[in-house]
């Protein structure tokens, strides 16, 4: 079944009708709608990690480069993190900054050869865009595969009324946006309103949560190479057999 189209405008009008009980809002109104609409929707997305917003990119290493941007709706990178992209598809190991430093790693920063390590550096200052830094630098051009979530579509007051709503964002939730946007405007809301518009968003925010997982059922399931090895009949651990796993974890 194909998903209910939810337009920008349509969500904002909804909006300024709780709040001025009119569908016509004014200019200056209807640009704060949108901004907080924004806002509430980011907020959302950031708060359930819904598998929807999870997206896959390669990265082209160049010989001599450390430093590369990462995409601009990126907010974190999704395990496995980041792998070869090429057979075997060997995993590159994540540092956080400061744990780098402190293991004295910086030695690594200085020689060449093909990474084995990375680190999510802060948002540059200048475009504000994350950034990874690969230890060692590439010598040679290769390809790294990762997924990453992303971030919802931008919505601000410079978003056309007929643009769509995230198609990624759940349609069965959008009367809780509707209510979290509300409450950006207490100054419009009396105290049971309030209340309820509370206890309506936070309702949509667990629903959400509860939908993390793509297929039903599923309880933290594990890869081979996590797995802990078996009980034999005599009760000690062996190892898994060769035909159920064998090379690369990635693989």
């Amino acid at each position: 079944m194909a998903l209910q189209t939810v337009t920008i405008g349509t969500i904002a009008n909804s909006i300024a009708f709780h709040l001025t009980n009119s569908t016509s809002a004014d200019t200056a109104l209807q640009g704060q709608i949108q901004d907080a609409l924004g806002r509430v929707l980011q907020m959302m997305v950031l708060e359930s990690r819904m598998p929807a917003f999870r997206r896959e990119a390669t990265l082209a290493l160049a010989s001599g480069t450390q430093d590369y941007d990462l995409p601009d709706d990126f907010e974190g990178m999704v395990e496995p993190g980041m792998y070869y992209d090429a057979s075997p598809r060997e995993p590159l190991y994540y540092y956080e900054e400061q744990e780098r430093v402190r293991l004295n790693l910086t030695e690594r920063l200085s020689s060449n050869g093909k990474p084995y390590e990375y680190t999510i550096r802060n948002r540059d200052y200048a475009d504000g865009l994350w950034q990874v830094r690969f230890m060692r630098t590439p010598d040679a051009i290769y390809t790294v595969r990762y997924t990453y979530f992303s971030s919802p579509i931008v919505v601000d007051n410079t978003t056309t009324t007929g643009t769509d709503l995230d198609w990624r964002f759940p349609r069965a939730f959008v009367q809780g946006l509707i209510f979290g946007s509300c409450l950006e405007f207490p100054q419009y809301l009396g105290a049971d309103q309030t209340n309820v518009y509370q206890s309506k968003f936070l309702e949509a925010i667990r629903g959400m949560k509860k939908n993390q997982k793509p297929i039903v059922g599923i309880s933290n399931q594990q890869r081979p190479y996590q797995l802990p090895a078996h009980h034999g009949n005599n009760g000690n651990h062996n190892s898994w057999k060769s035909d159920i796993y064998s090379g690369s974890p990635l693989r």
